[in-house]
């Protein structure tokens, strides 16, 4: 089948195709527009233990020893960013108990495995820079502490870049979830469009009357004006 067999077929029920896509495009981005946009605070903390000076007079890999141990503690130091008691001292550091704190998520770096990366979702940027901003003075404050209950004791953590707010997604993300939709709309279009071509009983061209009857056509009657 040529290509401009197949742009016919579309063009017979191109109201489907077109329907769909834009039915997806304004539904989705109705519901991109309309949900309340969610702001992220994001900043990023070093932790990093001590390397124990070699005794004797063979290498024994303490360097290894210690990144090791600076992962481990970046595994444990998420969960305590979430902990209930992590929560309790930051409201306490901003004077308010009724504070919301479920939006605290921690992650480590994916290539630098000693940068840990705290982050702050609220729908508002200003309120998420204010738990942001609270958290991490709670840790310059308690950071010590908080590694001594984590067994850490000789371990440290420091801020290296301060929370900066961005709403999540961005520009892109907003696009992506209109188009996404979208693109999916036009694809189940075109599928619909040649399954129904396929079910359909009627001929339409003339190569379909030759090829089904196997005999030339010698004339056709136009539609009526």
């Amino acid at each position: 089948m040529e290509l401009k067999q197949y742009w016919a077929i579309i063009q017979r029920r191109l109201w489907m195709v077109v329907g769909l896509t834009l039915a997806a495009l304004l539904v989705s981005g109705m519901l991109t527009f309309l949900v309340a946009p969610s702001y992220v605070a994001t900043m990023r903390l070093v932790l990093s233990v001590p390397s124990e000076e070699p005794q004797g007079q063979f290498f024994r890999y303490e360097k290894i020893y210690t990144f090791q141990t600076s992962e481990y503690l970046i595994d444990d130091f998420s969960e305590l960013v979430t902990s209930t008691a992590f929560a309790q001292d930051v409201k306490t550091e901003l004077g308010d108990t009724n504070v919301d704190l479920t939006g605290f998520t921690g992650t480590r770096g994916r290539k630098v495995h000693r940068i840990f990366t705290l982050q702050v979702r609220s729908p508002n940027p200003d309120e998420a820079k204010r738990l942001a901003d609270a958290a991490a003075r709670v840790i310059e404050k308690k950071g010590g502490e908080y590694l001594a209950q984590l067994q850490y004791s000789q371990a440290q953590v420091r801020i290296i870049d301060p929370p900066i707010v961005a709403r999540e997604g961005g520009l892109l993300g907003i696009l992506l979830k209109i188009a996404a939709p979208s693109a999916l709309a036009l694809l189940a279009g075109l599928a619909l469009t040649f399954l129904f071509h396929y079910l359909d009983g009627a001929l339409y061209e003339v190569g379909e009357v030759e090829g089904l009857l196997g005999v030339p056509v010698l004339g056709r009657i136009p539609p009526e004006s």
